[in-house]
């Protein structure tokens, strides 16, 4: 008879705490994988999505990080805490999420403000949480705002903002190109600290022939359709 730690369950389990805790860059790396798995299951509920704030979209995130036996942390009283933060001992990761676009016509500088409270207020600079998280979520208002066309106006937003950060990079995301990977000098530490942006794109207007007919698409597509890209942001 097998017992608990022969289930494949309690194996997963057991390699997944091993991973996790073996090295920081370990630790990272596997959450980003994960975090990339639980985007991409998310993705096919876009239209359950679509309506929710960015407290709401987070507590998907983070329900699935405790799925899978992350201790996650989510602020969603907003206490002024990070959104999102993994702690697996001694290494600790924290996330801020922030909707582009949207019925509140979010922009660069909504972002920016996430980003600056993300790398001056919630890190801390300690040794083993030198690596953060922007968790974009993107509803597009027209047709000019794909993923990719977002997230590089995002990066050229930063760029102009050089002058502001200490020692600004940019590098590829190895474990997925669709990311964008930032680092620059802690305040203080004085040491790199390391943020993956991460685009997940929320937009259902299907355009077959009951896609178009259908009335609860109406309202959103008029706005999509007649979005001016040119109009400055609220935010």
């Amino acid at each position: 008879m097998r017992g608990f730690n022969d289930l494949p369950e309690a194996q997963d389990l057991s390699l997944h705490n091993v991973a996790s805790r073996s090295s920081y860059e370990n630790f990272i790396e596997l959450l980003y994988n994960d975090l990339d798995c639980i985007f991409s299951d998310m993705i096919d509920g876009t239209e359950h999505l679509l309506p929710m704030g960015e407290t709401g979209i987070s507590w998907h995130i983070w329900s699935n990080l405790r799925a899978k036996n992350y201790d996650a942390q989510l602020d969603s009283d907003k206490n002024g805490n990070a959104d999102i933060s993994v702690t697996q001992k001694p290494f600790k990761w924290i996330g801020e999420a922030k909707i582009f676009g949207g019925k509140d016509n979010y922009g660069n500088p909504y972002l920016y403000g996430g980003y600056e409270q993300l790398t001056t207020r919630y890190s801390k600079g300690e040794a083993n949480a030198t690596c953060g998280g922007m968790l974009i979520y993107i509803k597009p208002r027209g047709r000019e705002e794909t993923e990719r066309s977002v997230m590089q106006k995002w990066r050229e937003y930063l760029e102009a903002k050089a002058t502001e950060i200490q020692d600004l990079n940019f590098e590829d995301c190895s474990l997925n190109p669709r990311c964008l990977v930032t680092s620059q000098m802690h305040h203080v530490s004085g040491y790199p600290y390391k943020v993956r942006h991460m685009p997940i794109c929320l937009l259902h207007l299907p355009n077959d022939k009951s896609g178009r007919e259908a009335k609860k698409y109406q309202e959103a597509r008029e706005s999509y359709e007649n979005f001016d890209p040119h109009e400055e942001d609220h935010f």
